[in-house]
């Protein structure tokens, strides 16, 4: 049985992988990414740009603030980026700022990023002059008089950062984990359903019924041939993705990553299974849909079907959705679709902590992916009944 299945398998690599064209699929996200992160690093805000700035009022202590945070002060309100006009109302300080823009473009975007910046610690800087030219010794003190620090806890985990900053954190993994599942996920779909029909297409697929191999070791080999080219791609999408962010984070300078956060054997381990079990799911039904078109042109229509129950667990994690606060129909829609485990367990990966949810994962998969291979091989029965009972009718005709 063994070497049959090897046969197979290597009978449906060598189907996929002997035209050319084939590898221009594997180095297309690649380009892509590569792509997107050079228009991102050409079209992104420059960090250093000249701001001009025009002040109204002859005041020398704001002329000197704002020449020491780089701004160049102008004689001219017209050729200024900002014109800045001083008025005293009561107490306070009024500033007004009239911001001349010529365009809308990633240039005086940042200038008024800056702007906006220098004037925020302008506030800052003036209360304290303030406070020190009335004679007050702590004013640093006051001046800033509630100082904090953060502890959070997550399921008994602490780490000592703000809350907000976890948040930061997990934007990568609700963006990055369910995008490439899904691409992981269509991608086997597409190449299983492919592996099917085009046997049909060329006629082979009736020689291998007529053969003695068992119907399961020919969902084997196609499941198991279409999950190695999904894990070559997959590669090209996760080397496309680092090019990408190493591209777009140049251009922050030095960039700190943040407290590493180590992950735990035990969940990785559970990602994984999850991850396989998630993908041959999808394997399965591009065999079904395989089995049920007669060309490439039908199984492209149906591909678009199943490209749903993949689609929703996705936008729904990307969008920051969990399943802890989601309820009714559509959270018992989302435990039907075995991709919606290996995307939500990604985020134990900080949490360290596993809800139950990865064992009704398991469960869930492995029934879903054996009724529809159970479906499949009835298709392929019936086939190969139907081939014989052509043969034998022909047969019968000769004699």
């Amino acid at each position: 049985m063994k070497g049959k299945v090897r046969g197979l398998i290597k009978k449906d690599l060598l189907d996929v992988l002997r035209d050319p064209k084939v590898y221009v699929g594997f180095f297309l996200p690649l380009l892509i990414f590569a792509a997107f992160g050079f228009i991102s690093a050409v079209t992104a805000p420059p960090s250093t740009v000249p701001l001009s700035v025009y002040v109204s009022k002859n005041w020398s202590f704001l002329d000197s603030y704002l020449i020491t945070q780089g701004a160049k002060i102008s004689s001219s309100p017209f050729n200024s980026d900002a014109i800045i006009s001083i008025s005293n109302n009561s107490n306070f300080l009024i500033l007004h700022v009239t911001f001349n823009m010529k365009d809308i473009n990633q240039i005086y975007y940042a200038k008024a990023e800056a702007l906006n910046y220098v004037l925020n610690n302008f506030q800052s800087y003036y209360r304290n002059y303030l406070l020190k030219k009335a004679g007050v010794a702590d004013f640093k003190i006051i001046s800033n008089p509630v100082n904090y620090s953060f502890i959070t806890n997550i399921n008994n985990v602490t780490y000592p950062f703000n809350p907000i900053y976890i948040f930061e954190m997990t934007q990568v993994e609700e963006f990055v984990a369910p995008t490439i599942l899904f691409a992981l996920c269509i991608g086997m779909a597409e190449m299983s359903a492919t592996l099917i029909t085009v046997e049909q297409e060329e006629k082979t697929f009736e020689v291998l019924l007529s053969m003695p191999i068992k119907r399961y070791e020919i969902l084997v080999s196609k499941i198991i041939a279409s999950f190695v080219i999904s894990i070559l791609s997959s590669i090209f999408y996760l080397v496309g993705l680092v090019i990408f962010s190493n591209e777009y984070l140049s251009l922050l300078g030095d960039v700190q990553t943040g407290p590493l956060v180590f992950v735990n054997t035990t969940i990785f381990l559970i990602f994984v299974l999850l991850l396989i079990i998630s993908t041959i799911f999808s394997s399965s039904l591009g065999i079904l849909i395989g089995l049920l078109s007669k060309d490439l042109r039908i199984a492209n229509v149906y591909l678009g079907l199943i490209t749903v129950p993949i689609l929703i667990p996705t936008l729904f994690f990307i969008a920051g959705g969990s399943l802890s606060y989601v309820s009714g129909p559509f959270k018992i829609l989302l435990l039907l679709l075995p991709p919606t485990y290996a995307i939500e367990i990604t985020r134990a990966f900080i949490t360290r902590y596993l809800t139950g949810y990865w064992i009704l994962g398991i469960i869930v998969g492995l029934v879903e992916t054996l009724i529809i291979l159970y479906i499949s091989s009835l298709i392929i029965n019936g086939t190969r009944l139907r081939l014989l009972k052509n043969k034998k009718v022909k047969e019968d005709k000769t004699n």
